[in-house]
């Protein structure tokens, strides 16, 4: 099985991505068309595709959920209408870490140019469940399982919408001092949007690791979709037979997950946000420079596999025991970046910094619109230093179909970490001989 600790850092360009449009609240989110899921016209749309009305829901409110303490992590769970499992007010030893951290947008765009559904407005993990099944959908090898329904109670039929388990990490540290393992925890559920062919399911897990890190994962599955009937073509491949014997041709397709992270180092205040990048020194070409530089605005990077960009949340007033301020490094995962003629400009950036106000929540009472519309009116260039942040990170890769995914497509995992950064005083780990 994957693990969370084994990353591999993909990155693509060195663009910045910056916002001057016109803050959401000058014109009422209301009052502002969305269009339709598929960012195609609706004559095109099949009934399976159609979007479903999305009944907008509040913002979150972080201090309530169901708490959780293990292992040093301290939390809430809330499982909501739209984004499904979320996470929030999160602590690790005794300090906070999130506001709240969830999925807030999946966007699929096809290589044949349409569809390009924005699943969320699909009507999103209560409208398209998966449940989970009790005695099966645990894994093996895992401890402590426990399975729960939307509202938080612990289920007592065969299915579920929320399961918690807990794993072995296995070894995570071996030298002169001996070896040091760990495990995680591991909090999941499922949603399934339906297809003239089966339909996409997807599996969200959150893992929190003993060392402190905590990782965001997805699981694509299900069956292939908008499916035609031909030989191959320079957009898709042909996987399989029909029951008319006919070639099944697949398209290729690219999935966004976006995720919102709402950072609170060691509380709101005080938190700015840095970029990484690992630079060779062009006076010394055998010489290496990483540097940290700041997010003064309010702006959209690019991933950049040159430089091993990352980017981390740190509190400027809060310092470990050698004086460094604490911070958490988000570093990506996925397997490349999307970029597309679309005019909008949150299709072209992979990380995004926005100031924290309580209204910009998409798909919520706040505002209503989908996440595609509503980020890039968030962005207008507001001073993010020093000040209450939140992240919004786009997790993608591209599925080029193979014989292997018809008619039953193996999961297909990728996740991004969340790692301390000279959160803790020390290292986590207690070495035994």
């Amino acid at each position: 099985m994957l693990r969370c600790h084994v990353c591999l850092i993909v990155v693509l360009s060195v663009l910045a991505v910056s916002g001057s449009a016109e803050r959401a609240s000058s014109t009422p989110p209301s009052a502002q068309a969305s269009p339709a899921a598929q960012d195609s016209p609706p004559a095109q749309a099949t009934p399976a595709s159609r979007p479903k009305p999305v009944a907008p829901q509040e913002v979150p409110d972080p201090l309530l959920g169901q708490l959780l303490q293990w292992e040093g992590w301290t939390l809430r769970w809330q499982f909501r209408d739209i984004e499904g499992l979320i996470l929030t007010d999160v602590h690790f030893q005794d300090r906070k870490v999130l506001k709240t951290i969830g999925l807030a947008e999946i966007y699929v765009p096809y290589a044949t140019g349409w569809p390009r559904p924005r699943d969320f407005a699909l009507g999103g993990f209560r409208a398209n469940p998966m449940p989970l099944e009790l005695g099966r959908d645990c894994l093996a090898g895992s401890t402590q399982c426990r399975a729960f329904n939307r509202t938080g109670e612990r289920a007592t039929e065969k299915t579920a919408d929320v399961m918690i388990h807990e794993e072995p990490l296995g070894l995570m540290y071996a030298g002169t001092q001996g070896r040091a393992s760990g495990k995680m925890l591991v909090l999941w559920s499922m949603v399934h949007f339906p297809g003239p062919n089966d339909g996409y399911t997807y599996i969200l897990r959150w893992k929190l690791q003993t060392d402190g890190t905590l990782c965001g994962e997805v699981g694509a599955t299900g069956g292939l979709q908008h499916l035609g009937v031909g030989a191959d073509t320079g957009r898709g491949v042909v996987v399989g037979h029909n029951e008319a014997q006919e070639e099944v041709f697949a398209p290729s397709h690219v999935h966004n997950f976006y995720f919102r992270i709402d950072f609170d180092i060691d509380g709101a205040d005080d938190n700015i946000v840095e970029e990484f990048n690992y630079e060779i020194d062009p006076q010394e070409p055998l010489m290496a420079r990483p540097l940290w530089s700041r997010v003064l605005l309010e702006r959209g990077r690019l991933l950049n596999e040159v430089t091993f960009r990352s980017w981390r949340a740190l509190n400027t007033r809060s310092l470990n025991a050698l004086g460094r301020p604490r911070s958490y490094q988000l570093i990506p995962g996925g397997k490349g970046s999307w970029r597309d003629g679309s005019p909008n400009r949150i299709l072209q950036g992979d990380f995004f910094v926005t100031r924290y106000h309580q209204q910009e929540y998409p798909y919520s009472a706040g505002d209503p619109r989908q996440l595609l519309d509503a980020l890039t009116n968030y962005l207008n260039d507001e001073p993010v230093d020093g000040t209450d942040i939140v992240a919004w990170y786009r997790l993608s890769f591209v599925h080029h179909p193979r014989t292997e995914d018809w008619s039953a497509q193996p999961v297909v995992w990728h996740h991004f970490e969340l790692v301390p950064r000279d959160f803790l005083d020390a290292s986590p780990l207690t070495a035994t001989k």
